[in-house]
């Protein structure tokens, strides 16, 4: 199912990239922490990759004689 995927990888999301623990995330997402425990189980076995998206600021050179 379409929602079970997005659960999962939202749960593997959560867990991974912004450091929640179970308690957290099953506090946010609506469900109990026995689910998040599954949800993580199966992404990992399922190996799914998790990945960040967004914008990434230019590097900002110096020279040496200042701004």
């Amino acid at each position: 199912m379409a929602d079970d995927r997005a659960l999962r990888l939202r749960a593997a999301w959560l867990y991974y990239n912004r450091d929640m623990t179970q308690k957290e995330i099953a506090d946010r997402l609506g469900i109990s922490r026995s689910s998040v425990i599954r949800l993580l189980e199966e992404a990992r076995r399922r190996d799914k990759p998790v990945v960040l998206v967004g914008s990434m600021r230019p590097a900002t050179s110096q020279s040496a004689d200042g701004p």
